[in-house]
């Protein structure tokens, strides 16, 4: 074998051993990133499903967190609501108190006035002021045998400016007309009383609630009060005026027979007739009968006070807010100065020469609107000169 051959040959075993060797270690180089990656690439998978955990753990607190606030500003909203229904529930019990408490002070006011009324006149008023503030709208109606005689009509537009000349036949209206036979009140709807002769006037917009009951005197029915809320009142909230009109009637109808006891005990050859008690007692104008006593002087009197006590009463009661702070700071003149300068001349007005009306007012002025205490009508010398010399006694 040549020297070249033999070097071949060797280089080729060299080559061969060597390429052994490469192959080997590219093997081991391969195995060891092969298992390198295996590890990183673990390692990067423990990493990332850490952080899916971490994560989710956050995502939970974060959700068990919003709904613990949730909870907690429902919690409070609910709580802030009851509070407030609560208090809404309180006011509207007070506001109900207050306006239970001012209607038994209204319906006290007029059972004084009918028991301090002189004339028959004068109760039928009475009953037709109380009434009138009772109801929206408001009528009053005297008994002469089988017809209805007007005698006072509040809260109507249209109405004439004389009730007394209202004059109608039972049969023109026969849902009164069966009040007035039946002696039973009755609910009625206000479009069922409006006619087109001489109670047009009561028709209202809408159809309302209406009521009319009897004034029954000795067994008949002297008067009818009819009432109705105009087709306004809301139906959701409950209202007692109805049952306050049947109310001020009895008590009107027992002082009624009161009257007519001792106007029967004055002229005891006249017996009243049966079908219209209120016959003797006021004439077809609707005045009082001539056939009754002219009133002696202390009638007159008796009717000059009760005159006076209404139209004050009648300030107190309208202006009773204004009235309690003049009451508290005790200067009644003055803030109600125009209303008593104004019922000093309607009782200047109604009452006779022949009494002294400026004692009479004066007296009740302190009686009637300061409660028997002259000092709550403010300064003696301002309350002389709004009402003419108020007595300090």
């Amino acid at each position: 074998m040549s020297f070249d051959e033999d070097a071949r040959l060797s280089a080729a075993a060299v080559a061969a051993h060597l390429g052994r060797e490469v192959q080997d270690r590219i093997q081991v180089l391969v195995h060891d990133l092969l298992a390198s990656a295996a590890q990183e690439r673990q390692s990067l998978t423990n990493q990332a499903q850490q952080a899916v955990w971490a994560a989710e753990e956050t995502l939970q607190a974060s959700i068990a967190r919003a709904r613990e606030e949730a909870a907690t500003e429902a919690t409070a909203r609910i709580d802030a609501e009851r509070a407030t229904r609560e208090t809404d529930l309180a006011d509207a019990r007070q506001q109900e108190r207050h306006t239970l408490l001012a209607g038994l002070d209204r319906v006290v006011q007029a059972f004084r006035q009918f028991d301090e009324a002189a004339t028959l006149s004068q109760l039928l008023d009475v009953l037709a002021a109380s009434a009138a503030r009772e109801a929206s709208r408001c009528a009053v109606f005297v008994v002469r045998g089988r017809a209805l005689q007007g005698w006072s009509f509040s809260g109507y537009t249209n109405a004439p400016s004389d009730p007394k000349l209202v004059m109608m036949a039972f049969e023109a209206v026969p849902e009164l007309a069966r009040v007035a036979e039946t002696g039973a009140p009755t609910e009625i709807h206000s479009t069922a009383v409006a006619t087109s002769g001489p109670l047009a006037f009561v028709a209202a917009t809408h159809a309302g609630r209406g009521v009319a009951v009897p004034v029954t005197v000795g067994g008949h029915v002297a008067a009818v009060v009819y009432g109705d809320d105009g087709g306004s009142s809301d139906r959701s909230e409950p209202s007692v005026w109805p049952q306050t009109l049947e109310l001020l009637a009895r008590h009107a109808a027992r002082c009624l027979e009161s009257q007519t006891a001792i106007r029967a005990a004055r002229l005891p050859n006249r017996t009243p007739a049966s079908s219209n008690v209120l016959r003797p007692m006021f004439g077809s104008n609707g005045t009082e009968s001539s056939d009754s006593p002219q009133p002696q002087a202390d009638a007159v009197t008796d009717e000059a006070r009760l005159t006076a006590r209404q139209l004050l009463g009648d300030i107190r009661q309208a202006h009773n807010a204004i009235w309690q702070l003049g009451r508290d700071s005790r200067d009644l003149a003055r803030r109600l100065q125009p209303e008593i300068a104004r019922a000093r001349r309607l009782f200047e007005e109604r009452v006779p020469y022949r009494v002294d009306r400026d004692r009479i007012f004066d007296e009740e002025l302190v009686r009637t609107l300061a409660d028997g205490n002259a000092e709550l009508l403010g300064d003696v010398e301002a309350a002389s000169s709004t009402f003419g010399g108020v007595a300090a006694s």
